[in-house]
């Protein structure tokens, strides 16, 4: 029972409070005190689960990545990786589960990158078009990404017509 607490997986909320934390104050001001605080522990009891800071914030970045790996993952699950809308359907998952968690921003480039060579395989698109079909869809996801979160900016149509046309 060690990741139990009064109020529920300690673990967790260590991970999901410092992950918010880091997104407000940036890493090299994450204060562990402040975060025991958030979570309602005393400073000590984080260490029961992190050796150090540098270890928490390793689990952070994992806990991110690992969520949205398997967002991602199940969003491919029965669908054909080979085809354009498979791209199309990854790209609103990814925009999804950043709008749901705006403070987990990461890129989990893998899963993009197999997806976009199986399209290419399957309709015969050269490599280096296939780089560059890649490199545009990424940055356009992740510009729409960051006008989303953006108090002042006003995207001209719905983003999800944007990935639409994209792909």
């Amino acid at each position: 029972m060690a990741d139990q607490y009064h109020h529920g997986n300690l673990k967790s909320k260590l991970l999901e409070e410092a992950v918010t934390l880091i997104s407000q104050d940036g890493l090299e001001n994450l204060s562990l005190r402040r975060l025991a605080t958030q979570c309602g522990v005393s400073h000590n009891a984080i260490y029961r689960h992190f050796d150090s800071k540098e270890r928490l914030i390793d689990a952070c970045r994992a806990y991110v990545m690992q969520e949205l790996t398997r967002t991602l993952e199940l969003t491919l699950s029965g669908l054909d990786e080979s085809l354009p809308q498979t791209m199309e359907q990854l790209g609103t998952a990814y925009l999804d589960f950043y709008m749901r968690n705006p403070t987990y921003f990461s890129a989990p480039f893998s899963v993009f990158r197999r997806v976009a060579v199986a399209i290419a395989e399957n309709q015969g698109i050269p490599q280096d078009e296939t780089r560059w079909r890649l490199l545009r869809y990424w940055t356009m996801l992740n510009g729409i990404f960051a006008m989303w979160i953006s108090s002042n900016v006003e995207l001209p149509e719905n983003w999800k017509t944007c990935l639409k046309n994209e792909f």
